[in-house]
């Protein structure tokens, strides 16, 4: 319920920008901040201002383009719950950044996404309200209270953060796993998995559609619509898991008669 809030729309009445997005969508949605010249075309991801960050904390920048840079290794966010230390940079994963990240005290392993509101995009009294819409949406829960897991990604925790423009997303580790899209390009999927894919994606839906849910702000939905459905928002859980390593994202070739269970994640 939180990727909308991040898509800077003032670019959508230039002609030049639409014909962009209507020539090669890939190529919009991978960079979505195109006012940065970043020398990868892909600020989130760009490997460059990866390596500069994690060899120097102090960086904040990218001293190319000023994208802001990844967090660095130990760093440490406040949110209601205590405090999480980042572990590992994951990567990014649409419009944020993935990290590792432990919940100090409790030990608890989970994943933080990182969203940005970089100023060449948002104006301060819109990075505000979307910072204040960002903890008003982001999460649910089924409005008479019950637990049933329809595997829709769960969101533990929203924090803004006001002093540095982002905002954080504290999610179940099963955020780290690779995508549907990122198994598919490994080999086909056997008869019995595409029934399985298209079985449990149809349940997931139907469980957002169907049920009354509570947003974080009290206010009461009846059904939710994803949004923005894809090979990318959907998440693979393979079984057997490594218990050795089940952190691992690197998505691998199935075996015919492999079982998985598939998450919904960002939901708009």
């Amino acid at each position: 319920m939180s990727n909308v809030i991040f898509k800077e729309t003032a670019d959508q009445d230039n002609p030049k920008v639409k014909d962009a997005a209507d020539h090669d969508s890939l190529k919009v949605i991978d960079s979505p901040y195109r006012r940065y010249s970043c020398q990868e075309g892909n600020p989130l991801g760009c490997s460059f201002l990866k390596e500069i960050a994690q060899t120097d904390s102090q960086v904040q920048i990218c001293p190319v383009c000023t994208f802001p840079s990844p967090l660095p290794d130990n760093a440490e966010i406040q949110g209601k719950n205590g405090i999480y230390r980042l572990d590992a940079w994951l990567g990014k994963r649409g419009l944020g950044r993935l990290y590792l990240a432990t919940l100090l005290g409790l030990n608890q392993r989970v994943v933080i996404k990182e969203y940005l509101l970089p100023q060449l995009h948002f104006s301060a009294t819109e990075i505000r309200e979307r910072q204040q819409t960002f903890v008003e949406v982001a999460g649910l829960s089924l409005a008479d209270g019950r637990v049933q897991d329809f595997r829709v990604l769960t969101i533990l925790e929203a924090i803004p953060d006001v002093r540095a423009s982002r905002c954080y997303l504290v999610l179940e580790t099963t955020a780290a796993n690779s995508t549907l899209r990122q198994y598919l390009q490994q080999g086909a999927f056997s008869e019995n998995q595409v029934y399985q894919v298209l079985q449990q994606v149809l349940q997931s839906l139907k469980f957002l559609h169907s049920q009354r849910f509570r947003l974080p702000s009290g206010q009461m939905t009846a059904g939710l619509v994803h949004g923005s459905l894809s090979l990318d928002s959907l998440l693979m859980s393979v079984q057997p898991m490594d218990l050795e390593n089940p952190f691992v994202t690197q998505a691998q070739r199935l075996t015919p008669d492999q079982d998985f269970f598939l998450y919904l994640c960002d939901l708009t």
